[in-house]
């Protein structure tokens, strides 16, 4: 009986932890055809409808005004909800909502003879608005260079019952501290804050007084049954209007998102969850922002108030109501998510998560699918055994229906244990094969099957000055011959990183893992390996001046205006030379580090990506599969605000989307001396993306045969020739144990 239960215990062991290399995985499928890959069909049951109901919170977007361009500040009173909007038509306005009649209240602002005034603070008091503007410069000062202008501060005060406003000078000067906070008292007077002095202004910015009230940062204040309360260092103090004094602090809330209350209480946020606190310092909590927010970027927000009827609303970049009402009891979805607390991984430590876009897709899912609640488990490991127990425990189990691998190397979890994804896509009314780009689904597939959806990737490649790009001159001779004779152009030189970058290179053009072959040994990796040993002998990594060429490996961060700037002016991205394809490769973007930024490639040589890659399977031992299914495809299909810079979407449309997204990006403001975004730049990146048709593989194992080999030609022992054979051989014993 031992003997039964030992071989069980190894077979299970056997199964999930068996390891298929990442590169196995990419490489060996890059060369599959989607479309031609056969999955046994499924039906996708639909969702069932709960019949239970509890008492929860419900969510809801309050309409934004059509001459609302953005909101700038706010300044919740009572029932109503003030802030200082940008207008479409250009200008300035408080828009003021009621909360308990749902309806928008607009003044314009009158900013002459401010030179192009934008919000610094807002704050409102008894019918009166005060706002502080700024000046900034103008397009044409930003273009010609010139920032002589002094940029004066001005108050606009209005008076809500009459409509009666003025727009007063502001006395400061370059010696004085910035001002940083407005609190508006009643219609005669406000406090203004440079973070050493407080000034108490009249409605036409004339200082009354100076008293000696400390205000903490931006000026948190907020109300509480009519009174108010500012932020201090010491916590939310009352603020006793007449004698311009503090009496009591509730000490509990300090450097955290505090909203007024019209039923005698605070409410505040910390770790993601609202709390109540009492006038006594009483705390109750209320609910998870991740069970009523509607997306993740808009979890919520710093402003905020609780009106007469018990309802919550805050602003983000719109304001959204928080209501009680009946919630359906929903079964959960169980997604265990990895993080790795080990010393050696200092860009995912244990407070990692999940990435953002997954938090925003959980979200989403949560309120709009009617049968299941997405339920986040985290599993922190600190060694690589803890981290296989508990692999262990999810595959025996039944619990786990979602797994988030995105810190787990690749091919930790054995795909038996996970679902194929291809037959619920091919069974999607709402999704098919033909949505995605080709090479990147290619490379998720293993076997036939997709295991793991990856959702994101970068580019790898090369640029360098549109007249060096020719066939004829960007061979890696041909490269080797331009560095010679152009000693004043600086190319990139640092050899640990050159290396890293060569060998990922190297894994996409040289390796062909689907049918278990490499080509160290052509003359094209001969050449590559010669121009290696050029480039990192040059000393010229750091010189003033245009770049000669230049390595990407986050082309969708690099392109545009970046790409300019290392050029001095057009660029053109030739790819590797001497390469089969166009030389340009895809690469999965780094991983996810605290709270699911960083994005790190190699924590070693500080090589990062601006974008993040998150991973996820199906559990085949889950008992929702459907449910399942349903929220990956709310992760595949939904961003809420795709951007290129963050990595190439695996969907078609999402790329398209995440590329409009930087052409329509405002960068008037910004002072750049190149385009950020262009046109031109995105049928550059629209052409790079279809054509490449490989796939880096960044599997240690495989960077270090590659390594191993480069390092002593580098260091003047062999030759090229003698190197590649090295590769070649270690290279092909390698696959053949992968095979």
């Amino acid at each position: 009986m031992r003997k039964h239960i030992k071989l069980i215990c190894a077979m299970l062991i056997a199964a999930v932890l068996l390891t298929l290399s990442s590169c196995a995985v990419g490489a060996s499928t890059a060369a599959q055809s989607p479309a031609d890959t056969a999955a046994e069909p499924i039906t996708i049951a639909e969702p069932q409808m709960p019949t239970e109901t509890v008492m929860g919170y419900v969510s809801t977007e309050v309409e934004t005004p059509e001459w609302v361009e953005s909101f700038k500040c706010s300044a919740p009173v009572g029932d109503w909800f003030h802030t200082a909007a940008y207008t479409t038509d250009g200008g300035i306005a408080v828009a003021s909502y009621d909360t308990l009649n749902d309806a928008w209240q607009r003044y314009d602002l009158g900013t002459e003879p401010a030179i192009c005034p934008t919000v610094e603070f807002f704050s409102a008091a008894e019918g009166s608005f005060w706002v502080v503007l700024r000046e900034s410069y103008m397009d044409a000062e930003i273009s010609a260079g010139d920032h002589s202008r002094a940029l004066n501060y001005y108050l606009v005060y209005i008076d809500a019952e009459t409509g009666e406003q003025t727009c007063s000078y502001l006395a400061w000067d370059e010696h004085q501290p910035y001002y940083m906070a407005l609190i508006a008292l009643d219609k005669d007077r406000a406090l203004l804050s440079d973070g050493e002095t407080t000034y108490l202004l009249d409605p036409m910015a004339e200082v009354i007084d100076t008293p000696p009230l400390e205000i903490l940062g931006g000026g948190l204040h907020v109300y509480v049954d009519g009174e108010m309360y500012v932020g201090t260092y010491d916590g939310v103090a009352h603020l006793d209007k007449a004698a311009l004094q503090y009496t009591d602090t509730v000490s509990k809330m300090k450097d955290q998102p505090v909203y007024g209350s019209c039923l005698g209480r605070f409410l505040t946020t910390k770790d993601s969850t609202l709390y109540s606190v009492s006038l006594s310092d009483e705390e109750t909590e209320l609910f998870s922002w991740m069970d009523v927010s509607l997306s993740y970027s808009r979890l919520y927000g710093w402003d905020g108030l609780e009106n007469s009827s018990g309802d919550i609303f805050h602003m983000t970049d719109r304001i959204t109501k928080v209501s009680r009402a009946p919630v359906p009891v929903k079964k959960p979805l169980v997604l265990a998510c990895f993080g790795d607390s080990s010393v050696q991984n200092n860009s995912a430590i244990h407070s990692y998560i999940c990435s953002d876009k997954l938090m925003d897709a959980i979200l989403r899912f949560n309120n709009s699918d009617p049968e299941y609640r997405v339920e986040v488990r985290p599993y922190i490991c600190n060694d690589e055994n803890e981290r296989n127990r508990m692999l262990m425990s999810i595959a025996t189990g039944s619990d786990i229906d979602l797994i988030d691998t995105s810190l787990l190397p690749g091919g930790a979890v054995d795909r038996q244990l996970l679902v194929d994804l291809l037959p619920y896509i091919d069974a999607d009314d709402t999704l098919s094969r033909d949505d995605f780009i080709p090479t990147l689904l290619s490379s998720m597939m293993n076997n036939g099957g997709l295991y793991e959806y990856v959702d994101k990737y970068t580019i790898l490649t090369m640029y360098t000055h549109p007249e060096f790009a020719g066939d004829d001159t960007w061979t890696a001779s041909g490269v080797e011959q331009l560095i010679r004779e152009n000693p004043e152009l600086k190319v990139p030189s640092l050899p640990e990183n050159m290396k890293l970058l060569f060998s990922w290179a190297a894994t996409a053009e040289f390796i062909d893992m689907a049918n278990g072959t490499c080509s160290f040994d052509s003359p094209a990796f001969v050449s590559w390996l010669s121009l290696l040993k050029q480039m990192t002998g040059s000393a010229v990594e750091y010189a003033r001046g245009s770049a000669l060429c230049c390595i990407s490996y986050d082309l969708v961060w690099d392109i545009g205006f970046r790409t300019h700037m290392t050029m001095r002016g057009d660029y053109s991205v030739a790819g590797f030379p001497d390469a089969a394809g166009n030389g340009s490769y895809f690469l999965k973007l780094g991983k996810p580090g605290v709270s699911g930024s960083s994005g790190y490639l190699s924590e070693e040589l500080d090589i990062r990506t601006g974008g993040v890659s998150t991973s996820v399977g199906i559990l085949a031992s889950g008992s929702s599969r459907d449910g399942a299914w349903r929220f990956l495809r709310t992760f595949i299909g939904s961003e809420e605000k795709p951007s290129i810079r963050n990595g190439i979407p695996v969907l078609k449309e999402t790329f398209e989307q995440a590329m409009q997204a930087e052409l329509n990006r405002d960068t008037s403001g910004e002072n750049l001396p190149y385009p950020y975004f262009s046109e031109e730049d995105a049928e550059i990146l629209r052409g790079i993306v279809y054509g490449a048709d490989k796939v880096v593989c960044t599997d240690e194992a495989v960077i270090d045969i590659i390594t191993w080999a480069v390092t002593p030609y580098l260091e003047g022992k062999g030759t090229a020739e003698d190197a590649a054979r090295e590769i070649q051989s270690r290279m092909s014993i390698y696959l053949a144990e992968q095979a």
